[in-house]
């Protein structure tokens, strides 16, 4: 048996050198990496799931306020979040949808609503996402789904409004 100690201590005193040599196999061993870490990943599932949740509870301020400042910054990064929830409600709803990034990127950055002319804002107000002058997609015709001739991007004042 070794001794758990003089192990310890030899990881210790040669750590940038044992980091060097796995390194080097993980670029040697790829696939067999990759291979290992997928079906870590799926054993583990639960666990790694509720370590992110954990961690994302723990540091919710700082989570929130790194999301809330790309998302601000970013037109991309809220265009892309805009389309993944109507993806959502769409395959919910059993809706069509083929709305592209380009349609909404366009009209996030051009910076008004659609209908009505107003400046969208992108800040967060409070502990709320959604001010009454978000971006918001709005489906001009509710029987139809999500497609670049139905949707409109307005500010949420006029979607709720509307209802």
């Amino acid at each position: 048996m070794h001794d758990p100690e003089a192990q310890r201590r030899y990881r210790q005193r040669h750590k940038d050198k044992i980091l060097e040599r796995n390194r080097d196999y993980a670029r040697r061993n790829k696939e067999k990496v990759a291979s290992w870490e997928r079906g870590y990943r799926e054993k583990f599932r639960d666990k790694i799931n509720d370590q992110r949740r954990e961690r994302r509870r723990r540091n919710k301020d700082q989570v929130n306020k790194k999301r809330n400042e790309s998302l601000a910054s970013d037109r991309r990064i809220r265009a892309v979040a805009m389309i993944g929830a109507a993806r959502a409600r769409a395959k919910r709803d059993g809706m069509d949808f083929s709305l592209s990034l380009e349609k909404v990127l366009r009209a996030l950055e051009h910076g008004e609503c659609e209908v009505t002319g107003l400046p969208f804002v992108f800040d967060r107000e409070g502990d709320h996402f959604r001010s009454l002058w978000t971006p918001s997609l709005d489906r001009v015709n509710n029987a139809l789904g999500y497609t670049d001739e139905n949707v409109k991007v307005v500010v949420w004042a006029y979607n709720a409004a509307k209802g």
